[in-house]
């Protein structure tokens, strides 16, 4: 990483440079105000809903509860599954830790220091892998797979999941995969971004402990994997935090103990987002457009090398995870489809999904340009991320306990409301503020299009975790929702085959959205750059 390669920033005076007048202020104050009242709404409100359930005896059939103070939390501790739980659910973050914090900054800096045909190819390649980050579809890929070598009466991978010591290493093995694979395709964009700045070893540092607290983050909340493959056994040896809070919470009917878990799994989150959004507001990161006339580093023999070695492990676990997706097709089950209506399970499976993620990110669009693009504070505007950032790394899971009962006190649950995400995304507000932070005044075309640019393909990664969010829909959809995730993870538990034209239904978001992330990826992947915003 040479800095005398360096792309120099460009000279062009900020927008924000211009004083602060009390029309900008009440502006920004008035597109900042939806986005805080949907956050406390979707976000803040569940937590204290959580939080608030764990401390009470709380009768779900009756709706009755009494205060009890921290006793669910003694009744939680005398379980020997718990410690069992948060060991393992450490142990799922470490492997994510492990899988993105070699290859992904490698491969992003090395992607950044290509140019012409090589560079646009690089970068289209390294979109294909975030296909396969879609946990709760994973697990019921293998699961299938797994049931077909049962039924052909072979034990093969199968045998690995019977067995307590093995099948921790093994859901572990499967999830660091899929975690490399995002990894790889997010660190060629943020990696890529830090190399091309001015100082690239300081934004790559920053990037890459970005990129380490979000692993932990996300492994700490791991439940689709687990859920699918072994239920927490055998032995509950994958047993997780949230996989122990479901089973408390929606099986055994304990949903104060269950909210116990669900609040020890969500505090220390909360507290990593707030450092998070701490570190944002401090290092005052934009996220800057390189022009086209601005000369691309000469790749080196070290970057070459680097694009060898993290392109062929990246390729390893892609075929892998490809194998695990395409073996239930290619197994030719022919079980019949239930009586479903074709256009009722689309619209489960696409559109409520879809229109929640569309609202959210106006939302934080609108936000974002309010503290990026008004800078309402000067270049301290970024402080006003703060309120948002404890919800940085939180997952929709953490919030589903809460939402199940909200929705079946106003007779929603099971519905295609409950299927309509209402969780806003700090994370998305925070990436987007950042990126109208860097848009300068002088400005035009793709420069002044990238906070717009990068909208779209935050829209189709946040599409792409709605759709297939495994969890979300088992816990909230109830019989009266059909959608391809339910209708395979139901086909599963009754040990039946898929019928491949739902397979393909199932995949085909998945296709459509990848191929637009490729795309993005060669207009977009090569014109970003991390600097300090002053």
């Amino acid at each position: 990483m040479r800095e005398d390669h360096a792309v120099q920033p460009s000279s062009s005076i900020s927008p924000q440079a211009r004083p602060i007048s009390p029309g900008r202020l009440i502006l920004a104050v008035l597109l900042l105000l939806p986005a805080a009242l949907v956050c406390a709404l979707t976000q803040l409100w569940p937590t204290v809903g959580t939080l608030a359930l764990s401390l009470q005896d709380t009768e779900v059939l009756n709706a009755r509860s009494t205060w009890i103070g921290l006793d669910n939390y003694a009744l939680l501790f005398e379980r020997e599954d718990l410690a069992r739980a948060f060991l393992f659910a450490l142990a799922l973050a470490f492997v994510r830790v492990l899988a993105v914090a070699v290859v992904p900054p490698v491969m992003g800096w090395a992607v950044a220091r290509l140019s012409g045909g090589g560079s646009a190819l690089s970068r289209g390649l390294a979109a294909l892998p975030a296909l396969f980050y879609l946990p709760g579809a994973l697990g019921l890929a293998l699961l299938l797979t797994l049931m077909g070598q049962r039924s052909a009466g072979q034990t093969g991978l199968s045998a690995w999941l019977t067995d307590p010591t093995t099948a921790p290493m093994f859901v572990g093995l499967v999830d660091g995969l899929a975690a490399l694979a995002f990894g790889v395709s997010l660190g060629v964009v943020v990696f890529g971004a830090a190399a091309r700045s001015a100082q690239p070893r300081k934004w790559m540092l920053v990037a890459w402990v970005a990129s380490i607290a979000t692993a932990a983050a996300l492994g700490w909340q791991v439940v689709d994997l687990p859920m699918t493959l072994t239920n927490g056994g055998p032995a509950r040896a994958t047993m997780t935090p949230l996989l122990l809070a479901f089973q408390l919470f929606a099986q055994s009917m304990q949903s104060g103990v269950g909210a116990a878990v669900a609040s020890l799994t969500l505090i220390p989150i909360l507290g990593l987002g707030l450092l998070a959004g701490l570190g944002v507001a401090l290092a005052r990161p934009s996220l800057e457009a390189v022009d086209d006339a601005s000369s691309q580093a000469r790749p080196s023999g070290l970057a070459l090398a680097g694009l060898v070695v993290g392109g062929g492990i990246t390729a390893v676990a892609v075929l892998l995870l490809a194998w695990i997706y395409l073996v239930p097709l290619l197994s030719g089950s022919t079980d019949r489809l239930p009586d479903i209506n074709g256009l009722v399970v689309w619209s489960d499976s696409l559109l409520s999904p879809v229109a929640g993620v569309v609202i959210n990110l106006v939302l934080a669009l609108l936000g974002a340009y309010a503290i990026g693009g008004l800078r309402p504070l000067g270049r301290n505007s970024l402080w006003l991320l703060l309120p948002f950032a404890p919800w940085l790394f939180v997952t929709p899971a953490l919030h589903a306990f809460d939402w199940l009962l909200k929705y079946r006190a106003i007779g929603a649950l099971g519905t295609w409301v409950a299927m309509i995400p209402p969780g806003f995304s700090p994370a998305v507000l925070t990436i987007l503020a950042i990126a109208f932070f860097g848009v300068r005044a002088t400005a035009g075309g793709r420069s002044r299009a990238l906070p717009w640019a990068l909208a779209v393909a935050l829209a189709g990664v946040w599409s792409l975790s709605a759709i297939y969010d495994l969890f979300w829909q088992f816990m909230l959809s109830g019989p009266r929702v059909a959608t391809w995730v339910m209708l395979v993870t139901r086909a599963s538990q009754r040990m039946q085959g898929v019928d491949p034209s739902l397979w393909l239904s199932l995949w085909a978001p998945a296709l459509s959205i990848g191929l637009g992330l490729i795309v993005w990826m060669i207009l977009f992947g090569h014109r970003l750059r991390l600097a300090r915003a002053e």
